[in-house]
């Protein structure tokens, strides 16, 4: 995995050296073998993360779009599996390789959307709007795997945060399914260096909420309480 991400890493991609690589892999995920599949979304969010660090080019846009086109029906199909089996029952220690790998996905899903919004996600966002939701309600309380359930919270936020700043008028008729479930985040903040990443994409989510009024009925007293937690 590490020697296939390096080399990805230094040919600046993998579409011209190795151009059936997602397409193997995908083969791999579609066999449901989650122990592999975890390994295979690692793999593949280590060779993509260029995504959202190159600069646009008609070789990265190539890449992109052969990448969706391999992998993205699974990614979707599991990650509204997951979501809906984190939100739909009590998390214990058992659901700690169900949280990572569900985070591997966000953060695929991130990478494959930060240049533009793909035609496949327009097409398919109301799943998505649900997977992102899940990610957001679930609850965990649970000692020793909180901090995977705190990354996997941020690395949600991290993605809703992108399509509102940059794809709002497409998700328009789904945002306010949001806000409820999203101040419900705010309980969870903590002065600590752990809660960090995770506070400051909150704030972001009500920057950029309040920014474009989009937040009309919500009081500056509640923002304060919540920065001062």
């Amino acid at each position: 995995k590490e020697m296939i991400s390096s080399v990805v890493e230094h040919a600046k991609g993998y579409y011209i050296i190795w151009p059936e690589l997602m397409t193997k892999l995908a083969e791999i995920l579609k066999q449901k073998n989650y122990p592999a599949s975890t390994e295979v979304y690692d793999l593949i969010r280590k060779v993509i993360r260029r995504y959202h660090i190159d600069q646009k080019s008609k070789s990265l846009f190539e890449e992109i779009i052969n990448t969706m086109d391999k992998i993205c029906p699974i990614l979707t199909e599991d990650g509204l599996y997951f979501s809906k089996f984190l939100v739909s029952n009590p998390v214990t220690k058992n659901e700690l390789p169900c949280m990572i790998i569900l985070k591997r996905i966000i953060q695929i899903f991130y990478s494959l959307n930060f240049q533009d919004f793909p035609e496949f996600f327009e097409d398919h966002l109301k799943e998505w709007i649900e997977i992102l939701c899940n990610c957001v309600k679930f609850k965990c309380d649970v000692e020793g795997i909180y901090d995977e359930f705190l990354s996997l919270k941020t690395k949600t936020l991290k993605s809703v945060n992108l399509y509102f700043s940059n794809y709002f008028d497409d998700i328009e008729n789904y945002y306010t399914v949001f806000y409820s479930p999203i101040w419900e985040l705010n309980f969870l903040v903590k002065k600590s260096n752990s809660y960090s990443r995770f506070t400051k994409e909150l704030l972001q989510f009500y920057a950029n909420n309040i920014q474009y009024q989009r937040l009309k009925n919500l009081k500056q007293e509640d923002v304060n309480t919540m920065i001062s937690n």
